[in-house]
């Protein structure tokens, strides 16, 4: 095994391991979001137990918590995925 094959398998086994992660950040935020959309009483009335939040607050800290998964996600294995597969496609 040279040190190309080497590297290209290196990329290849890269590029798996972000796709999979990336899935699973969608996965997490279509659970959030399809939490908040249809249970947001119920969630909202079982933070409350624990904390003292207003409804407003609530609905904030979530729409900025899935806004920023939704960046990370997208900051941390999209875009380096598709750098990955742009470098394996340029080099066969």
């Amino acid at each position: 095994m040279n040190g190309q094959t080497n590297r290209r398998d290196n990329l290849e086994l890269a590029a798996q391991l972000l796709v999979r992660c990336l899935a699973g950040g969608v996965i997490l935020l279509l659970v959030w979001s399809l939490a908040f959309l249809f249970a947001a009483d119920w969630l909202y009335a079982m933070n409350t137990k624990w904390f003292a939040v207003t409804r407003e607050q609530f609905v904030l800290v979530n729409y900025c918590g899935i806004a920023a998964v939704k960046l990370f996600v997208y900051v941390v294995f999209l875009i380096p995925y598709i750098s990955v597969r742009l470098v394996l496609r340029k080099n066969p």
